[in-house]
């Protein structure tokens, strides 16, 4: 029974003869759970299980089905986990929280969201002062699937993980990659204030290594361009559809773009950006 559904073996008890609703998935398997534990944890349920509702007639021995998509069977399992745990975040880790926190909107249980939220924040560091590192999790991503966290984390409320991807875009801008994830992050209106957070960090960067440069002398000077898609012009030639042409050598515009990084926001410096400019919806 546990090994089919590992949430029906978080309690002292077998559960599982005392369910009585049917979760069916779109892949035609079906989770047994309780019609009082979906109705206390989410409440698109709640309504259901009070006289007159599709499940007020629901129990051991009239089993009710409902659909539940959206979702793969190892997904559904690790959410019901959290939702029949005492201690949800127990079962939330890295490998599991987007998923989780995607049935959790989608069942309006913004607690578990929330949790999924903080066990990313917490897993790139991101209320620590030396929070400057790229996530583990975010790393060697695909355009693709860096772009659906991004949307992901905008669309589900999840605030310290879209600062950690807006985090993410600048860094990589800085050492020429993930070209294709900002071109379309530009084009996306979901992303429209993660993309001006964007363009204001990579600005702060760019504009903190020139007054760093304005001090030093001889060729190890950063790029003097007051334009801050100076060091994309010998890479993309563009920055979310400006064109720019830089005079200054490749070498000089490398050094620019290390010593931006050294000026570059923090993620918890993006949070507070969307906190003063509003939300990222």
């Amino acid at each position: 029974m546990g090994g089919d559904h590992p949430y029906l073996a978080t309690g002292p008890v077998d559960l599982l003869e005392s369910c009585d609703v049917l979760l069916k998935l779109d892949g035609g398997s079906e989770l047994p759970v309780h019609s009082q534990v979906l109705a206390r944890c989410m409440p698109v349920f709640s309504g259901m299980v009070v006289a007159g509702g599709p499940l007020s007639k629901a129990s051991v021995e009239n089993v009710i089905s409902v659909p539940f998509s959206d979702c793969s069977l190892e997904e559904a399992n690790r959410f019901m986990l959290a939702v029949y745990s005492y201690k949800a975040s127990k079962y939330i880790d890295i490998g599991s929280a987007l998923s989780i926190a995607k049935l959790s909107h989608k069942y309006a249980m913004e607690d578990m969201v929330q949790m999924c939220d903080d066990t990313l924040a917490e897993a790139a560091g991101i209320n620590s002062a030396t929070a400057d590192k790229l996530p583990v999790y975010l790393q060697n991503q695909k355009p693709e699937s860096f772009l659906h966290i991004m949307k992901s984390a905008s669309l589900f409320g999840m605030s310290q993980l879209l600062a950690c991807c807006e985090y993410s875009i600048v860094l990589s801008t800085l050492t020429a990659s993930h070209a294709d994830v900002r071109a379309q992050c530009a084009a996306e209106p979901q992303l429209v204030c993660s993309w001006n957070r964007i363009a204001e960090g990579f600005c702060k960067a760019w504009k903190g290594s020139m007054s760093a440069g304005e001090s030093k002398k001889g060729n190890r000077q950063p790029c003097s361009c007051a334009c801050f898609v100076c060091c994309l012009s010998h890479r993309e030639n563009t920055f979310g559809g400006i064109q720019h042409a830089c005079s200054c050598s490749q070498a000089v515009v490398a050094r620019s773009a290390a010593a931006a990084e050294s000026f570059l926001p923090s993620p918890k410096e993006f949070m507070k950006m969307a906190k003063a400019g509003g939300s990222s919806e």
